[in-house]
């Protein structure tokens, strides 16, 4: 059944030619190349069948290929459609492999890296610190001792009193570097986390794009496109051929299964019933056909 008004592009069988089922019958008139259109069923349907197997990355090929077709392709009706997608495609395979927000991640591990080093190198500073400091602590606790034993001079005391204070400093100055490492780390994997998510939700964008897009496929199809729903011999209705003009819901032929036989229905006023029965032969007689 043709489901558009307009006028057969292309017809690819003749009457009575045998077809497999799925097999493309005809075209109906449309401002896109049909040949096109199926090339980009095939590539969405790989895109998808990637997408399910959880290959990703692949997509960054369908992008590449899809680019590289755009200035010679004929999407017609569904171009708009098609711009749409491949903005999509492009924008999620920024979060994919030698992407934007997937080597921005990589970078961010790096800096963990880094921070991480650092701050093996803060703690053990710290811990030799804190060990100079317990020398320091011996060593003021014996100039407190001469001094109050006037062995040693009052300005010699507070030079000493001052690089034991000076030593009590180095503490607290290496922890707060500490802490602020410890921060930073924590800022770059909040960083990673919001990648992860955002990631994942861009994923989830692009699978919702390409359903639509499906779906505009399959729909445009159907509109346009008459396809073989079965095996068997072409039967077409009437003289039909490339270039008759056809309406919506109008019949352009059918495919007759190759052991498919014939029925008729009959309609019989009410006072003829009696005179059936189950297996009874009759003789069918055409208008068209002269029988006598």
């Amino acid at each position: 059944m043709v489901r558009t008004d307009g006028r057969l592009q292309h017809l690819f069988y003749n009457d009575g030619d045998s077809v497999q089922q799925g097999r493309l019958l005809a075209v109906m008139q449309s401002t896109a190349n049909y040949e096109h259109i199926l090339a980009l069923q095939r590539i969405t349907d790989s895109l998808q069948a990637d997408l399910t197997a959880g290959n990703s990355k692949a997509a960054i090929g369908w992008h590449l290929r899809l680019k590289s077709m755009a200035p010679v392709l004929n999407a017609g009706e569904l171009q708009g459609d098609l711009q749409q997608v491949m903005a999509a495609l492009q924008t999620f395979t920024q979060y994919l492999a030698q992407g934007y927000f997937l080597r921005k991640k990589e970078m961010l591990h790096t800096d963990l890296d880094h921070l991480a080093a650092q701050r093996k190198v803060l703690q053990k500073q710290l811990a030799l610190t804190r060990q100079d400091m317990a020398l320091a602590a011996d060593n003021f606790a014996a100039s407190d001792k001469l001094a109050s034993q006037k062995v040693i001079a009052p300005v010699e005391y507070r030079n000493e009193q001052s690089k034991w204070v000076n030593k009590q400093l180095q503490g607290p100055q290496l922890e707060a570097t500490l802490i602020s490492n410890q921060m930073q780390a924590h800022e770059k994997q909040k960083e990673i986390v919001q990648l992860d998510n955002d990631i994942a939700q861009q994923t989830e964008l692009f699978i919702q794009a390409l359903q639509q897009w499906r779906a505009q496929l399959a729909a445009w199809q159907q509109q346009y496109l008459i396809v073989s729903p079965g095996s068997g011999r072409l039967s077409l209705n009437g003289f039909l051929k490339q270039g008759t003009t056809l309406q919506r819901g109008e019949i352009a032929g059918s495919v007759v299964p190759a052991n498919a036989g014939y029925f008729v229905a009959v309609t019989l006023p009410q006072y003829n019933f009696g005179k059936l029965r189950l297996g009874q032969q009759a003789l069918l007689r055409f208008t068209a056909f002269p029988f006598e």
